[in-house]
């Protein structure tokens, strides 16, 4: 017979009967773990869910499109992020003073009011000829919904669901949140068929991307390791969406980013060389020195002396720099290389 634990209690029934008679009750099992499938077969919950998830696409939204549009106009990051503040500072004032009216107030009555506000100042912000100082009191105005919103959201849910369907509703709200917010900034870059944030273009993709491959490198060096064999040999690639490629400006965006990523590649594993010489070495220096094409010379102020610059391969340098000051050459620069486009 299994073992009882300490909560559990035993009935036992017809004590005057025979053994086989008895029967067992066993109090205080442990219920069964509520699941996602529970939590989203309640009807109410799965209504606030959409709320939730609709009320943060759209502010999220809102909030990077105006700011993008800031900055398009005054290409000022100092303003662009003022008004992607704005879209948080309401959040201080409304949780201070407004959150409270979801207990004063019928709790569905408070959420439907809020959701319809803001859905009427949003809309207020597609009209055209808006100025932006409109649109920023109009995002402002929205936001102020928010923290009421939230709290009846708060007050509601466990009526809604109980015991541990509750931790897992609410765990679901809360990373509906915070995926939204995400979402809405993505999205709206995306929609652009761009990928631009503040301080990062096209060319800062390409460098992080070479940047990566490097610092692989660095890292097994760092740490004394070697390569002793090749599991995967993987290679860049650009993958567009057909519609994006066929709208011209996309595309040319597209073959922009496709230059600056072949420029990266193409500068890795290489360094600029640059030095002086005087003009009887140039020869010999010439004879030791190796070019894409051929190097550059140009005559130095005065006569009798000329600069020379180059692009060699690093794997070579530790050798090629020797030889040079062998042959007369002075002044020698290694600088690195981001990008070569030809």
């Amino acid at each position: 017979m299994p073992s009882l634990g300490d909560d559990d209690e035993i009935n036992n029934e017809d004590r005057g009967a025979e053994a086989g008679d008895r029967r067992v009750t066993v109090k205080g099992a442990v219920p069964p773990r509520a699941t996602f499938r529970e939590v989203f077969a309640v009807r109410e919950f799965r209504i606030l869910w959409s709320s939730v998830l609709l009320s943060t696409a759209g502010d999220r939204l809102a909030l990077v499109a105006l700011t993008l549009l800031v900055y398009d106009r005054t290409k000022s990051p100092l303003l662009a992020a003022a008004v992607y503040a704005v879209g948080y500072l309401p959040w201080v004032i409304g949780g201070l003073f407004l959150a409270e009216v979801a207990d004063r107030r019928p709790r569905r009555s408070v959420m439907v009011f809020c959701d319809a506000a803001r859905a009427v100042l949003v809309a207020g912000m597609v009209f055209p000829h808006v100025p932006i100082g409109g649109l920023v009191a109009l995002l402002f105005a929205a936001t102020m919904f928010q923290p009421p919103f939230d709290s009846a959201k708060a007050s509601i849910t466990p009526d809604i669901l109980q015991g541990e369907r509750y931790v897992l509703g609410t765990a679901v709200l809360q990373t509906t949140l915070l995926v939204g917010q995400v979402a809405g900034a993505v999205g709206d870059l995306v929609k652009e068929g761009k990928v631009r944030f503040f301080g990062l273009s096209e060319a800062g993709i390409a460098n992080e991307i070479g940047a990566q491959v490097d610092r692989g490198d660095q890292v097994l060096r760092a740490a004394g390791l070697k390569v002793i064999e090749t599991l995967l040999v993987s290679h860049t690639e650009l993958i567009a969406n057909p519609a994006a490629a066929a709208d011209s400006e996309k595309r040319h965006a597209m073959e922009q980013i496709l230059t600056l990523l072949q420029g990266t590649l193409e500068a890795r594993g290489k360094v600029l060389v640059k030095l002086n010489v005087s003009a009887e070495n140039l020869d010999a220096v010439l004879g030791v020195l190796p070019s894409m094409r051929a190097p550059t010379i140009s005559e130095l102020s005065g006569g009798g002396a000329y600069a020379l610059e180059t692009v060699v391969a690093k794997s070579g340098i530790n050798t090629l720099i020797p030889a040079l000051r062998d042959q007369g050459a002075t002044d020698i620069l290694e600088l690195p290389l981001s990008k070569i486009v030809h």
